[in-house]
């Protein structure tokens, strides 16, 4: 029997990695566009440079999203390092316009200054949910059904390290984490 949804999928990627579209070494190769909590559109590589936590949500999220948010948000505290970035890609353009981004970052009390809340478009989420290894789909009501992972990125845009506990801090995580940031320091 064949399974048209698993074939449409195995097309999709053909036609993403022929394309170039799959990242390789770096997921800085994947060539999105961000629009944040303040408005403005900045290219996914211009994270480059500096550490990068990163995962997706939606604004409208019940309970998982918010979970994941303070999860990261405790990992931020833990790491302790002026120089991690924060990244939360949204699922949904539609809805999750700056505006609804600002909002919740408020919300959430983290510095704008270091977390980003963003939105890509069209075929981009399924890019960066695929090359993080989130797998989403929306439901009829609106929202959601995802998985959550968080991914720490180095420098150049490669994954270090991933965990998708979000109920607590993940001890093996949490050690990768400063294990990568403590070599990244100044000596």
């Amino acid at each position: 029997m064949i399974r048209w949804p698993i074939v449409t999928a195995l097309i999709f990627t053909a036609q993403m990695v022929a394309a170039g579209a799959v990242p390789g070494d770096s997921l800085y190769q994947l060539r999105l566009t961000l629009l944040n909590q303040d408005a403005h559109e900045t290219a996914f590589e211009s994270f480059r440079g500096q550490p990068l936590l990163v995962s997706m949500f939606y604004a409208s999220c019940p309970d998982v999203c918010p979970t994941t948010i303070a999860n990261m948000k405790r990992i931020d505290r833990d790491a302790g390092s002026a120089g991690l970035r924060v990244l939360m890609i949204s699922f949904d353009e539609r809805h999750d316009t700056s505006e609804t981004l600002l909002a919740l970052a408020n919300l959430h009390g983290v510095n704008t200054e270091r977390w980003t809340f963003a939105t890509v478009r069209g075929n981009d989420v399924r890019k960066i949910a695929a090359a993080l290894g989130i797998k989403y789909r929306p439901l009829p009501d609106g929202q959601f059904n995802h998985s959550t992972r968080v991914s720490l990125l180095d420098r150049e845009g490669r994954i270090v390290a991933q965990t998708s506990q979000i109920l607590q801090v993940d001890p093996e995580f949490m050690r990768e984490v400063s294990t990568y940031l403590g070599a990244e320091q100044p000596r």
